[in-house]
């Protein structure tokens, strides 16, 4: 028998319970026996709750945990309205979860308590530490609860985590077991005899002059050379070619999460700070806080930029193995960064499954997404596409 067993599944029936049985019964019929961990990415159309009861009476896993998603994708099919997983059952990885349900209130004490949860490096010396995170609620209080992790754990984890994705009518949630939280991080860590590769690869240019944020309150730019942000988003759009409908919300936020802004470090380097929403007075909202006076610029990823830096990605991921085969994987990638056109989205899934040959993959759209990899302690990289790819 296989060290580790792997099944990845979707469905999009559009009933909450139907569609968490049809969910759980792929993945009894997929593994020999119960599943140790289901990473599940739901829709938010769906009764979380509901869904979540019906998944996990049905195939019964250890453990369950993952987001809503902005768009959830396998090998097989991609979808807006539907949900997928990733079932495990291993004779050689150990899983153990938590939750931080303050991390809003008390950053400090919510980093604590997830690393109090971990394993002690003692116990299993020789195994390889991975840690996988899922955030909900406010995305600076997340930034740095992910920063004080690294340094509480003294970069003994390899790091991957994400916002869960929502879009205008629904909100994000994490979920763990049979509960959905819109405030909170759900922690999965994993101990593997074998390597995890695990690989992030941003592919973001500039375009246009460089600007000024000119007023801000929090995490919502005000002006940005005097100007309200969203009248620049709009010249923008026109000066690609682009119609900007003013009522067509779902339009607007599509061009914002595929223009993120730009903040200039002065080393020619731009960090990425994708939009959270829009307000009436023109104002927006973004992830993380945008520093007063700061240089900033429009940012885009040309589709054919993003299909050749994935295969990269991917490939450099394997190369984390050494040598070993690969036996399933998951995909992240930012709504904004994906991809505009259809074709060009399925152009990227494909460059994945290019470079994993006949592995088989699931994975998500996210608000944004963090990898560290082993021996990177400082490279830390934000709201770019990331992977992790699992030894057979």
């Amino acid at each position: 028998m296989a060290s580790n067993e792997y099944v990845i599944v979707s469905t999009s029936i559009e009933d909450s319970r139907l569609a968490g049985r049809a969910l759980g019964w792929q993945i009894r019929e997929g593994l020999s026996a119960g599943p140790d961990v289901v990473i599940l990415f739901l829709s938010p159309h769906y009764e979380q709750q509901v869904f979540l009861h019906a998944l996990k009476q049905t195939c019964r896993p250890d453990i369950l945990i993952g987001c809503t998603s902005m768009g959830a994708f396998t090998s097989y099919v991609q979808g807006g309205d539907m949900a997928s997983a990733l079932a495990i059952r291993s004779h050689e990885m150990l899983f153990q979860a938590t939750i931080a349900r303050n991390a809003r209130e008390d950053v400090a004490q919510a980093a604590e308590g997830l690393v109090a949860s971990l394993s002690s490096a003692d116990k299993h010396p020789t195994m390889q530490r991975t840690l996988l995170l899922f955030g909900s609620g406010e995305a600076g209080k997340l930034d740095a609860l992910l920063s004080r992790l690294l340094r509480l754990t003294h970069g003994s984890h390899q790091l991957l985590g994400m916002y869960a994705g929502m879009n205008t009518r629904h909100h994000m949630a994490v979920l763990y077991e049979t509960e959905a939280l819109r405030e909170g991080v759900v922690a999965l860590e994993i101990l593997s005899s074998r390597p995890i590769g695990l690989a992030s690869f941003p592919a973001w240019s500039p375009v246009g002059a460089p600007m000024l944020v000119t007023k801000i309150r929090d995490n919502t730019v005000l002006s940005i050379d005097d100007v309200a942000p969203l009248s620049l988003y709009r010249r923008q759009a026109e000066a690609q070619g682009l119609a900007w409908n003013a009522a067509n919300d779902e339009e607007i936020m599509r061009f914002l999460l595929n223009t993120p802004l730009g903040i200039d470090t002065g080393m020619g380097q731009h960090i990425c700070m994708p939009c959270a929403y829009t307000l009436a007075d023109g104002s927006v909202t973004f992830l993380e806080p945008v520093p007063l006076q700061g240089l900033v610029q429009f940012m885009r990823a040309p589709a054919s930029v993003v299909v050749e830096a994935t295969e990269k990605m991917t490939r450099s991921a394997l190369q984390y193995m050494h040598g070993y085969e690969p036996g399933a994987a998951l995909f992240f990638e930012g709504e904004g960064y994906r991809p505009q056109g259809t074709n060009d989205f399925r152009l990227e899934l494909d460059a994945v499954q290019r470079a994993l040959g006949s592995t088989p993959y699931g994975g998500c759209s996210t608000r944004g997404q963090y990898a560290r990899v082993h021996g990177q302690y400082g490279a830390f990289q934000r709201h770019a596409p990331l992977i992790c790819i699992f030894p057979r």
